[in-house]
């Protein structure tokens, strides 16, 4: 009766979100039974690298390694870490409502835990072995949610995106400032939601914090869906040896791997295959960083192609999602509606060459329409975020240990900074020995 009296409420709150658009700051929930809103989860910033940014001095290198940025998000009220088998970090759509998309989650989990097997009446998966995540990628519309001043400003470094960038990977715009070494501000690099999200798989992945984790699934729906889609092709997805599978669930669009569409895109024939609907035109730091770091000196985008073919990604697509969507020519080339898109994406990868890769996966959900609550307590939906490598017998595929592209980026990455650390020690000496070169002219006057 209990599960009864949560589905009921959380189908309440869900009929009132699809009359009104929901808002991250509209309602940010605090606290309850079932999910804490933790403000507390901590984003290391990397600094920029030479082809996106300006070198940092020592002082704001320092600066920058002494700070904190916080990723907000709700997680699974006191959950054990020693019995955590599974985490589901699950992504919000466009209003930015993670408390709504982690109630849907956890009552799909109800749903799941509810499965008894047939010859020993117990359940599959039990509910204490699942911790749920939901961040929550806050915008310049939601002040209060994120701490501000008096006129409205951010005054900590809580992140915050432009608008609905966050869901192709753009850097944070705020904090726009952090302090050096010395207490002196300088402009804060911004935080790819990318980055932000690789910080989450990398926790999980922490045997030291969650000893017998085996699975991480990160999933969503709507533009929680064209997230987990994008980040699926050119994410880092530090998971060590924990395999991630990635669930897409009725997207808008998608970031295609060729040139080739299914409609004319004589309208925007400059932009239609600029990210984040293809990989050209990329301007966001983190896919720059990661082509030019950890692929050929050609940048050449096949190997992050043939990666997202044999990542573990699963495709969720209701019946009845006939709703348009996004409609500007970029994604109308794709197709003109959620589900003609997808179909059309299924297409895409299937005409390539080696066909549909074998490591993703398609499922149609019946009566169905533009719902996550519908999509992930389908049958499909409760396979694949809940029972996929239930015994935990996998090892990570094209992720974690198993990507190598992700680990020469990283060690790009700290070669980067030792370099940027030298060079702006060098700089430091060599202002000295100016210094010290202009007085020795002055005495000898």
């Amino acid at each position: 009766m209990r599960c009864l009296a949560q589905l009921l409420l959380l189908l309440v709150a869900t009929t009132i979100s699809l009359t009104t658009t929901a808002h991250a700051w509209d309602w940010l929930p605090a606290t309850d039974n079932n999910r804490t809103l933790d403000t507390t989860f901590v984003v290391k910033a990397a600094p920029p690298s030479s082809y996106t940014g300006p070198i940092l001095t020592t002082a704001q290198q320092q600066g920058l390694n002494a700070t904190d940025f916080y990723l907000y998000n709700y997680i699974t009220t006191g959950y054990n870490a020693t019995k955590i088998q599974r985490a589901v970090i699950m992504l919000h759509g466009l209003g930015r409502d993670a408390w709504s998309y982690f109630d849907q989650t956890h009552v799909a989990l109800l749903n799941a835990t509810s499965r008894k097997e047939r010859t020993t009446h117990q359940s599959r998966l039990r509910a204490d072995e699942v911790v749920i995540m939901a961040p929550i990628f806050l915008n310049q519309d939601d002040p209060g949610c994120y701490p501000v001043d008096a006129n409205k400003q951010p005054n900590s470094t809580a992140l915050v995106w432009n608008d609905s960038d966050w869901a192709e990977g753009a850097d944070s715009i705020y904090p726009s400032t952090v302090n050096d070494a010395q207490g002196i501000p300088f402009a804060a690099p911004g935080v790819s939601s990318f980055e932000a999200l690789d910080m989450a798989v990398g926790r999980f992945a922490n045997k030291t914090l969650f000893p017998n984790l085996n699975t991480i699934i990160v999933a969503g729906h709507s533009l929680g869906a064209q997230m987990v889609q994008r980040y699926a092709l050119i994410g880092a997805v530090p998971s060590g040896t924990v395999p991630v599978h990635f669930v897409v669930a009725n997207p808008g669009s998608y970031a295609y791997l060729t040139e080739w569409r299914p409609r004319p895109y004589d309208k925007c024939a400059d932009t239609f295959n600029d990210w984040k609907f293809g990989l050209n035109a990329y301007s966001q730091s983190y896919l720059s960083d990661f082509i030019t770091d950890s692929l050929d000196t050609t940048n050449d985008v096949e190997s992050v192609v043939q990666r997202y073919r044999r990542r573990v990604v699963s495709y969720l697509f209701g019946l009845a999602d006939h709703g348009k969507g996004d409609t500007r020519c970029e994604a109308r080339a794709q197709g003109t509606t959620h589900l003609g898109r997808g179909r059309n994406f299924v297409k895409h990868l299937t005409d390539m060459d080696g066909g549909f890769p074998a490591a993703h996966t398609v499922n149609y959900i019946p009566n169905v329409s533009h719902d996550g609550l519908g999509m992930f307590t389908s049958q499909a939906g409760l396979e694949r975020l809940f029972f996929i490598n239930l015994n935990g017998t996998e090892t990570p595929t094209a992720v974690g240990d198993d990507d190598q592209s992700a680990a020469n980026w990283q060690q790009a990455k700290k070669s980067a900074q030792h370099s940027a650390s030298s060079a702006a020690t060098v700089r430091a000496r060599m202002v000295g020995v100016g210094v010290v070169a202009v007085v020795v002219a002055m005495l000898l006057v």
